[in-house]
């Protein structure tokens, strides 16, 4: 069985619980408590979750730069296990740029089915990386946010971070559009 190492840190959304096979990240989210994130890797991977804070220095490091705006882009060697159209949809999610947002039309597109919107929000939705791979960057072809893992809330402080919200101010659909790539 292998092992997968795994360790939190304090963000200014919460915290940001990360986890790593030997290949690669495996699992990411903010605003999970330890209980929550670790049952769902160990129904994710199978392998036996250590704590090991020290393994991720240069993930924390990353992401806390990202939070103070002097990161657009992480660099890390992902671990990502899914179906093949899931992997398609998280490659073209991991290209979306920081400050543009697609719709899960363009995304359905992108990975090669037009016609599987709902199944390209729902492999959005499988997205085990979360931030890293910027899911909360996915909003309807109308403009509307759609949904997300942690929340509207949490997808609205992201959204707000990267500079396509402003804070306190509500945002038409519209306006959202002019964000789509």
């Amino acid at each position: 069985m292998e092992s997968i190492y795994y360790a939190h840190f304090k963000v200014p959304t919460g915290y940001f619980w990360v986890a790593s096979s030997n290949k690669g990240i495996v699992q990411a989210s903010i605003h999970k408590s330890k209980e929550v994130f670790v049952e769902i890797l160990k129904k994710r991977v199978k392998g036996t979750p250590i704590y090991a804070l020290e393994k991720f220095a240069e993930v924390e490091k990353q992401v806390k730069e990202y939070f103070e705006g002097k990161r657009k882009t992480f660099s890390f060697t992902f671990d990502l296990r899914g179906t093949e159209f899931q992997m398609a949809v998280w490659r073209e999610i991991a290209n979306i740029p920081l400050g543009h947002l697609t719709s899960y039309s363009n995304l359905a597109k992108a990975a090669g089915s037009p016609k599987a919107v709902r199944a390209a929000g729902s492999a959005t939705g499988a997205n085990p990386i979360g931030l890293l791979i910027p899911c909360h960057r996915v909003i309807r072809s109308d403009g509307g946010l759609g949904g997300f893992g942690g929340g509207l809330p949490l997808k609205r402080q992201l959204l707000e971070n990267e500079g396509i919200l402003e804070k306190g101010k509500i945002t038409t659909k519209k306006e959202l559009l002019e964000f789509i790539v």
